[in-house]
């Protein structure tokens, strides 16, 4: 919002005047409420109550069941503790990923570098292409899988639609003569047609699936559950010493 410093936006009183709510009181609060709820609410976010009503039926199953001797008190074990550590670290992935997907949100990323956009100005073999970028701003790193849609940041495609326009892996950024940042971008695939020079894109992180993650999930619990699993209990592997290269050892030492 405009006209205050950023820090105001964590203030009651501030949301209470642009949303024009007059009531100080619990009354306005649950004004306050009833339209900050309204609306549609974020996609995917019927990934979280799954996994909550999950968690919850498999909580209630253990409490309820005479044969189990589990006792609140006692601390986790060393699987419930990492898979839960597990859990919270997706939840958190997947609500930035998500986030993106507001048009506002994306707005406010292409300003970070979290989202950038710019113009298709090669294209090479269709499986490789260069986006000269409108800012010098880009947190896309070598590597990173990204995803793109045509247009600006505020033409973000709905979650109910056909998916991203491109999908790809950042091979390298450099910057010209006239101070312009150029991505790279390889192992492209385009649906439906060919990228062309001269299209404006917006590219961001690749979004998560909270289906990977779950099965993720399923391979970590797996494994902590497997039988001499120096994981779930056994001794951890002795550690062994081995030449290590000197420019490790630099840039370990710096």
């Amino acid at each position: 919002m405009l006209g205050v410093p950023p820090d105001y936006e964590r203030h009651v009183p501030v949301w209470r005047t642009w949303l024009g709510v007059a009531d100080v009181g619990s009354g306005g609060l649950l004004e306050l409420a009833a339209i900050a709820s309204a609306g549609q609410t974020l996609p995917g976010l019927d990934t979280f109550t799954e996994d909550d009503q999950r968690s919850w039926e498999a909580f209630a199953a253990r409490v309820s069941d005479p044969k189990s001797s589990w006792n609140w008190r006692m601390r986790d074990s060393r699987r419930e503790a990492a898979l839960g550590l597990a859990t919270r670290c997706d939840a958190a992935e997947l609500y930035e990923s998500l986030r993106l997907g507001d048009p506002l949100i994306a707005t406010r990323e292409s300003f970070s570098g979290t989202v950038v956009s710019g113009i298709v100005t090669a294209v090479s073999a269709r499986t490789l292409i260069e986006v000269t970028l409108e800012h010098l701003a880009c947190r896309l790193r070598h590597d990173a899988a990204v995803e793109g849609f045509a247009g600006y940041p505020r033409n973000v495609p709905a979650a109910n639609g056909r998916g991203p326009w491109l999908h790809g892996r950042v091979s390298g950024t450099r910057v010209t003569t006239d101070e312009r940042l150029v991505v790279t971008i390889t192992d492209v695939v385009v649906r439906p047609g060919p990228a062309h020079v001269g299209q404006r894109v917006t590219l961001r992180p690749r979004s998560v699936d909270p289906r990977q993650q779950r099965s993720g999930r399923q391979e970590l619990h797996r494994r902590y559950a497997a039988r001499r699993s120096w994981l779930s209990g056994g001794s951890a592997p002795a550690p062994r010493r081995r030449d290590v290269p000197l420019d490790v050892v630099v840039a370990a030492a710096k």
